[in-house]
C-alpha cells in the first residue's frame, strides 16, 4: 500500500481592484456614524495593499466625514488606508434629513459608491397648532398635536404610545362635530407622529392646553371669543312713581 501524502495549501486573496463598504443604510440625523472601509479583490475577499495609500472621500449631500467617533473634530476628505491594513474607520454626520450618496476612492478605476438615508432622530417633544381663537359653544377646526425630535424635525413614536393632555376649560374631541370626547389623553399607534382633534368651550377667554409624555411639554392658550349675538337681555332700574323722570335701561347682547 503506497503511503498518503497530504499537504496545506493556503488560497490568499487576489490583488485589490476596489474598496468594500460596511456601514448603516440609514441613519439619525446629527447622529454620529462608523463606516469601515477595507480593500478587496473582485472576489469580495479582503486584500491589504502593500503600500500605503490615501483614500478619498466625497459626499453628495450635506453630511460630512470625520476622523473621530464623536464627529467633534474637523471635518476631512480623505484618509490614509496603511500598508498591509485590513481596513479603516471613518464617521459620518449629516444635519438634514435626506437621501444621499458617498463616495470613496483611491482603489481601483473607479469609485465605489454607498447610499444613505438621514432620518429624524427619536420622537422627544411635542408641537401643538391650535387655532387663533373658537367661538363659545361651536366646535373648532381640527387642530395637530406633532410629535417631533429635538431638532424640530416630525419624528415616528417608535411604539404604540398614550401621552396625557391637560385643558383648563372646555373639552377635547376626537371628530369635528364634537361627538366623540377624550377625557384627558390621546394614543399614538408605532409610525405615526400627528394627531388631529378637536376643541369645544362654552365661556369666553384664554385657556391652557398642554400635552405631555415626551422630554418636553408644550403649552399653548386656546383663545375662546363670544358667539354670534343671539338674544338681549333687560334689566330695568329701581321703579319710580313719578312720571316725569327717566327709568335706566341696561341692555345686555348675549350669544
Amino acid at each position: 500500500v503506497s503511503p498518503i501524502c497530504s499537504s496545506v495549501v493556503t488560497v490568499g486573496p487576489d490583488f485589490a481592484i476596489k474598496l468594500g463598504i460596511n456601514g448603516p443604510a440609514g441613519i439619525a440625523v446629527n447622529s454620529c456614524n462608523k463606516i469601515t472601509v477595507s480593500p478587496m479583490d473582485s472576489f469580495g475577499n479582503i486584500a491589504p495593499l502593500e503600500l500605503s495609500t490615501q483614500i478619498n472621500l466625497s459626499s453628495f449631500g450635506s453630511g460630512f466625514f470625520y476622523a473621530d467617533d464623536q464627529c467633534s473634530g474637523v471635518s476631512v476628505s480623505n484618509r490614509n488606508l496603511p500598508a498591509f491594513s485590513e481596513s479603516i474607520d471613518l464617521f459620518f454626520k449629516d444635519s438634514l434629513i435626506e437621501d444621499l450618496s458617498v463616495n470613496f476612492a483611491g482603489v481601483g478605476s473607479s469609485p465605489t459608491n454607498y447610499p444613505i438615508r438621514v432620518v429624524a432622530a427619536e420622537a422627544s417633544n411635542f408641537v401643538l397648532n391650535v387655532p387663533t381663537a373658537v367661538a363659545a359653544g361651536f366646535c373648532s377646526s381640527g387642530f395637530l398635536i406633532k410629535t417631533v425630535d429635538q431638532y424640530g424635525n416630525e419624528s415616528a413614536v417608535n411604539q404604540d404610545k398614550i401621552f396625557n393632555f391637560s385643558l383648563a376649560s372646555g373639552k377635547i374631541y376626537l371628530d369635528r362635530d364634537c361627538t366623540n370626547q377624550l377625557n384627558d389623553s390621546f394614543s399614538l399607534l408605532k409610525g405615526q407622529s400627528i394627531k388631529q382633534i378637536y376643541f369645544k368651550g362654552a365661556i369666553s377667554g384664554n385657556y391652557a392646553f398642554s400635552v405631555s409624555g415626551l422630554q418636553n411639554t408644550d403649552l399653548k392658550q386656546i383663545n375662546v371669543v363670544p358667539s354670534v349675538a343671539k338674544k338681549l337681555d333687560l334689566a330695568f332700574g329701581n321703579t319710580v312713581k313719578s312720571t316725569d323722570k327717566i327709568t335706566p335701561l341696561l341692555v345686555k347682547v348675549l350669544d
